[in-house]
């Protein structure tokens, strides 16, 4: 019932598509209305004062340096520059690849911040004890100062937190595999180095919905059901000691710490790596292989398995994975497991005609795994928006698809050792 009901609501969705330029203009209404003038802090009425660009700027302003407020840096700032992955029908590299290739990555902190207070909208909000967003903990779709907090009459009502606070709720991460694997768990392995641990923290703010890997993997680092609280929109804490990490620009920013605490996680295996996986998204409610059968059957005359990921626990996931030689897959969350593949494991990934997502590729190429696509059947995109093809169900070119599987195990055997 459940899958039908999201098949539904995703089918729906470009249907409404037209409503979102007037959702834009009424939240641009009503916050040009000078509620934040009224001399009430919006813990209790109205909207924050205003805002702090970073929390940087907040830690150095007047309000700032009183009290117990600080930022421990843990990995500085840097450059990098990704391999560019080679399409599987000859032609150009997609525009998306080369436009993502170079990254300037900030540094990465973590702030303890007293007596701060946390909106849970879009994975949380965090609001400074004199009143004002900090922009840069606080993403909101439309940037920071047309932010959805400037747009509020009243917040929900605020509760006091007594002691530690951690937050590890992130946009994105309450419903999404990939966003809660490298924006949300990233930001325990931050913490930890900061010396912030389950030991020492009385409450984790996070932004589940009960999800087997959500659970998994909050207990796997030793987190108590008793210390989580689930957030949404409905919340509004005013936290003693709050702790929160930086949070990366876009889901295009991956950090090669990230993957290399991730990749830490993965089972010890003794397996030699030479299992060929095909990735399904046949129980999907959008973006599926309409010729799935006939890919699939092409791949297991090659020896291919065909892998349902939302079947498995994450243990399972990752060691399957990192067992792995060669992985086939529409784009699709299951692809978030590659950060767990060996170093010089072959990716094929398929997206449709229309529509190009990097994420996977990014954290492929900073995991040094040899990263190949295909476009699905249709015309490509010459200009425009793609977002709105994101749910397309998408054909495969499986006569394309052969011919680079036969040129690769021809040519290429994938070496582990994290060459290419």
């Amino acid at each position: 019932m459940r899958t039908r009901l999201r098949s539904i609501y995703h089918a729906s969705k470009p249907h409404f598509r037209w409503l979102w330029p007037w959702i834009i203009r009424g939240r641009d209404f009503l916050r040009w209305l000078p509620i934040q003038k009224i001399p009430v802090s919006s813990k209790y009425f109205g909207r924050p004062k205003g805002l702090y660009r970073t929390t940087h700027e907040y830690l150095e302003s007047q309000e700032g340096r009183r009290g117990a407020n600080s930022a421990r840096q843990i990995y500085p700032a840097e450059t990098i520059r990704l391999t560019l992955p080679t399409p599987l029908d000859g032609g150009e590299v997609h525009r998306k690849f080369r436009e993502n290739q170079v990254k300037e990555l900030p540094p990465s902190y973590v702030f303890e911040l007293e007596n701060a207070r946390f909106w849970g909208h879009y994975g949380g909000s965090i609001i400074t004890r004199d009143d004002r967003l900090l922009a840069d903990l606080s993403h909101d779709v439309l940037g920071p100062s047309r932010h959805k907090v400037f747009s509020k009459f009243k917040l929900p009502p605020c509760r006091r937190l007594a002691g530690t606070a951690a937050v590890l709720a992130t946009a994105e991460a309450a419903t999404n595999y990939w966003h809660w694997t490298f924006d949300l768990l990233p930001r325990l392995h931050l913490m930890e180095k900061a010396g912030i641990t389950p030991a020492n923290v009385d409450y984790y703010l996070v932004n589940h919905n009960n999800l087997p890997f959500q659970i998994e993997t909050l207990t796997e680092f030793g987190i108590r059901p008793e210390q989580i609280i689930r957030t949404d929109d409905t919340s509004h804490f005013e936290v003693e000691r709050m702790v929160v990490s930086s949070l990366k620009p876009s889901q295009f920013h991956v950090a090669k710490w990230v993957c290399d605490f991730l990749y830490e996680l993965a089972p010890q295996s003794e397996h030699q790596g030479n299992r060929r996986l095909y990735i399904s998204r046949e129980n999907a409610s959008f973006r599926r292989l309409v010729n799935e059968a006939e890919v699939f059957g092409l791949l297991e005359e090659q020896g291919f398995e065909k892998v349902h990921c939302e079947k498995l626990n994450v243990v399972e996931q990752r060691r399957i994975f990192h067992e792995a030689e060669i992985v086939v897959a529409p784009h699709g969350s299951g692809l978030t497991n590659l950060v767990w593949c060996r170093p010089g494991t072959v990716v094929m990934e398929i997206f449709p005609a229309n529509y190009v997502d990097v994420a996977f590729w990014t954290h492929a190429s900073q995991s040094r795994l040899r990263h190949y696509y295909l476009l699905g059947r249709g015309a490509p995109l010459v200009a425009g928006n793609d977002q709105r093809e994101r749910q397309a169900n998408l054909v495969a070119e499986v006569a394309v698809l052969e011919r680079a599987l036969n040129q690769l195990f021809e040519t290429s055997v994938p070496d582990h050792s994290g060459g290419y």
